[in-house]
């Protein structure tokens, strides 16, 4: 799961800088941010930072299996 953003925050390795947490729903988190880096720098966006696990997580593939079987 993840960690939500502040208000203010800029994560390394990003170029992000958020603005305002809009939502914290079931499914992801959503921010309004600016782009703090580059030709667009200063721009306004809107992001999620989605909750469901990635092929990266340990437990992703019995996720997968589980979603199969509730759709069966």
């Amino acid at each position: 799961m993840p960690i939500p953003w502040k208000e203010g925050e800029q994560r390394e390795g990003t170029r992000y800088k958020v603005i305002k947490e809009l939502n914290r729903g079931a499914m992801a988190n959503s921010y309004k941010a600016e782009i703090v880096s580059g030709s667009n720098a200063g721009r306004g966006v809107f992001f999620k930072e989605y909750k469901c696990p990635t092929n990266k997580t340990p437990w992703y593939e019995d996720y997968i299996d589980y979603q199969k079987e509730l759709k069966r």
